[in-house]
């Protein structure tokens, strides 16, 4: 009888218990901003034998080790690390915005309990900009709307990290694209629909369920150029104002001008310059040294005319090549100037040399013409020949004689004919013709060793008495100053 009574007993306590371990419940903080928040840290509570309620997990600053209560994660991957739960967007997106848990009572395992996180989802992708134009490379930020209401806009250059972390993928109509940051509109004949860029957000599971945006694409009303400034011999930057079809203005340069301009069939032309790549260059002049430049569509012809701007410096350097040890001479050089347009100050300037021959349009006022024609420097002498050491049959020889430095070449003659009316400038051209300097005598070579005591061991092997060195060899001589002529034409 005592023993059916305890057995009653254990029966009794055991239900208890069991009755007691009845709940289990996730915990995490419910005010997370999940639009840009991919990290959850959870906990959990649960009730014990004796009725307590116990606390788990990084939620509580405990240990992330929850193995007990067998998670279950549908939506990202637990860390038992971090004791947080990594959200896999892709996988949200399957579950159409929700992640899925479950997990057990640790020491209750007949109690499961299934949870769900509601993640906002994207609902409408707009682009900052409003409008484009044909030819453009489309460089907005997005406003991003979700299905809790909240917006975040996007930076463009942020708008590709964007896309991947949200597994979406991008579709363009009239407009070619690779990715969010480089959006081309097409041009003017090669649209497929309506004078629209139309784009398409798609998830991961294929659906449409993002508004799609769509932007006007507008014409060109006018053009003019943001400076007016050319220079002659240099590439100069096409800077375009673009008045599009709603009177705004776009400040359109280099490569995006070729672009903008071919997208909307506008033909640029330049008379005493060449369009290359994105920028107009001038090395060949009219005698009016002025630079037209005209836009041509089906819409509008614009002419522009630009005076040619001469700001440049010119460095020539004439330079001779010596077989020996004896500095090159400088060349003979004519320099022929003469006038070419005074109304503009600008004259034409003839170089030539043996080797070389050269013209340039040159304005006194506003640059430099410097020409090098120096001698070169001679040559160091070699250094003399070691004496050869003391044998049973002779003694120890001195050294021989450096070999004497090369000579400096003289600097070269210079012709400079020129009108009077440039008299005034004559300063703008400087002359170096020096002459070069001698090259240093070659030092003496080393006496022999001696047959001495003090030459014996290892501290006369090292530093041995010797016989005399050699002299040391003379210096070249400098070479002579070259001369500059000037001649003054009537």
């Amino acid at each position: 009888m005592k023993i059916k009574a305890l057995v009653l007993l254990l029966i009794v306590a055991l239900k208890l218990n069991i009755s007691a371990q009845s709940d289990v419940s996730l915990v995490y903080t419910k005010n997370l901003d999940l639009t840009t928040q991919d990290k959850i840290t959870i906990g959990f509570e649960y009730d014990t034998r004796r009725g307590k309620i116990k606390k788990k997990g990084k939620y509580y600053s405990k240990s992330g080790k929850i193995n007990k209560f067998n998670l279950k994660v549908n939506g990202g991957t637990y860390h038992i690390k971090s004791g947080e739960i990594i959200l896999d967007r892709s996988a949200v997106n399957k579950n159409d915005g929700y992640v899925f848990l479950e997990y057990k009572h640790p020491y209750n395992k007949s109690i499961i309990k299934k949870d769900t996180i509601v993640i906002p989802q994207i609902t409408k992708i707009n682009f900052v900009s409003t409008y484009a134009y044909y030819g453009e490379t489309i460089t907005s930020d997005l406003m991003v709307e979700y299905s809790n209401r909240k917006i975040r806009k996007i930076q463009y250059h942020k708008a590709n990290t964007f896309l991947n972390d949200n597994h979406l993928e991008l579709k363009c109509i009239n407009a070619k694209t690779a990715d969010l940051e480089n959006i081309k509109v097409k041009g003017k004949t090669q649209l497929e629909e309506n004078e629209f860029v139309k784009f398409k957000f798609k998830t991961s599971k294929g659906k449409s369920d993002i508004t799609t945006d769509s932007i006007p694409i507008l014409g060109v009303k006018d053009i003019n150029f943001h400076s007016d400034k050319f220079y002659f011999d240099r590439n100069n930057f096409i800077m375009l104002d673009v008045v599009l079809k709603n009177d705004s203005v776009r400040a359109v340069n280099g490569y995006d001008a070729r672009d903008l301009l071919e997208a909307n069939n506008i033909k640029i032309e330049a008379q005493n310059g060449k369009i290359v790549a994105e920028s107009i260059v001038i090395q060949e002049v009219s005698d009016s040294f002025n630079l037209k430049v005209s836009f041509i569509s089906s819409h509008f012809i614009k002419t522009f005319n630009f005076d040619i701007i001469l700001e440049a410096d010119y460095l020539f350097r004439f330079e001779g090549t010596s077989g020996n040890e004896n500095g090159a001479h400088g060349y003979s050089v004519d320099i022929q100037i003469e006038e070419y347009n005074i109304e503009h100050n600008i004259y034409k300037v003839h170089i030539q040399s043996n080797t070389r021959s050269e013209t340039i349009y040159f304005n006194p006022t506003g640059g430099e013409i410097r020409v090098y024609n120096e001698g070169q420097n001679g040559e160091e002498g070699r250094e003399g020949e070691e004496g050869d050491d003391h044998d049973e049959d002779e003694a120890a020889e001195a050294g021989s004689n450096g070999y004497d430095g090369g000579d400096g070449g003289d600097g070269g003659h210079i012709r400079i004919t020129m009108p009077k009316s440039f008299r005034a400038n004559q300063n703008a051209i400087t002359v170096h013709n020096r002459g070069g300097n001698g090259g240093e005598g070659g030092d003496g070579g080393k006496g022999g060793r001696l047959d001495t005591e003090g030459n014996k061991g290892l501290l006369g092997y090292l530093f041995p008495s010797r016989a005399d060195s050699g002299n040391q060899g003379r210096s070249g001589r400098n070479g002579r100053n070259g001369v500059v002529d000037y001649f003054y034409k009537d």
